[in-house]
């Protein structure tokens, strides 16, 4: 539990990182390995990534209601937002700085949506991830 609660502490922190290079720039893409624990990608971020990431969110079909709902095995996909991105459905009401996909072994994904007061909220998705995977040029079984 420890474990989860440190990754998950280590990604919101990230977005509060400085950027650097250009003013306004908007921070990489993350992709997490669960299993190594760590960031093994960063891959740049684009009007079509967001654009992507936006239609998973809006298609949010029911909460995550697991106790703990970080795997062992795996991997998350953490999308920033160059400014915040607004969502309202059912489940959820608010303005999104950044969105952690997270797509475990053998199960369902879903997606962690980090709101501008940095709290979290977990919802499966019922879109597929592959133009996400397609607009940000990556594949998982790399």
């Amino acid at each position: 539990m420890m474990r989860k609660l440190l990754i998950i502490i280590a990604l919101i922190v990230g977005v509060s990182q400085p950027l650097t290079n250009v003013a306004f720039a908007v921070a990489p893409v993350e992709v997490f390995d669960l299993k190594k624990e760590k960031v093994t990608e960063f891959i740049p971020s684009s009007a079509a990534v967001e654009k992507e990431a936006k239609k998973l969110i809006d298609s949010a079909d029911s909460l995550v209601t697991k106790i703990d709902p970080i795997p062992k095995s795996g991997f998350m996909v953490k999308v920033p937002f160059s400014s915040p991105v607004s969502v309202n459905n059912q489940w959820v009401k608010t303005n999104l700085n950044q969105a952690i996909f997270i797509f475990p072994v053998d199960e369902k994904p879903y997606v962690m949506l980090v709101n501008e007061e940095e709290q979290a909220i977990f919802v499966y998705f019922s879109a597929g991830p592959q133009s996400l995977f397609n607009a940000l040029h990556f594949s998982p079984s790399s």
